[in-house]
């Protein structure tokens, strides 16, 4: 090979090299808002070293409600794209991104949760998570939280205990 092939397979080397890096550079932390497309729940854990952590149930939703309503920002988006919880801090979300918020707390709480689907009717959906434990259940609706404790010698049927 003469020094004149050298060059160019150097120069496309070189370019090769940094078209990888510049891609790879772009799908790190230099996404835009709108690509994050993770429908993962790990998405919204929530940090357990809050103060709220600490405390029992209900007491605990009530102090995530809190927290919550400092920050909260209603913005309708895509029910397919699921954001981190810096994300929907920053930017906010609607009931289904709340509804999953709700979700991943109950879940690092160990509490039992559903997500509740009204089916308003085709154009309106909505999105809620109902919370429970031995001690009663919360419906928590975006900035809402609505519990209701059972009596001490309450044990229905089924009895769930957590």
């Amino acid at each position: 090979m003469k020094w004149f092939d050298w060059v160019v397979v150097f120069v496309l080397l070189t370019i090769a090299f940094c078209c990888v890096f510049l891609i790879g550079w772009s799908q790190g932390s230099g996404k835009s808002f709108q690509d994050f497309k993770s429908v993962e729940l790990e998405n919204y854990r929530y940090d357990n070293s809050s103060a709220c952590s600490s405390l029992d149930f209900p007491d605990d939703l009530y102090c995530y409600q809190k927290d919550l309503k400092s920050w909260y920002k209603y913005v309708k988006t895509n029910d397919e794209v699921t954001y981190s919880l810096e994300e929907l801090k920053l930017y906010g979300g609607d009931c289904h991104n709340y509804a999953l918020y709700w979700k991943a707390i109950a879940e690092s709480k160990g509490y039992g949760v559903e997500l509740v689907n009204p089916g308003i009717n085709e154009k309106k959906a909505h999105l809620f998570a109902v919370i429970y434990n031995h001690k009663g259940y919360c419906v928590t609706d975006q900035t809402i939280v609505w519990c209701f404790i059972y009596p001490e010698d309450y044990k229905p049927e089924g009895y769930y205990s957590k």
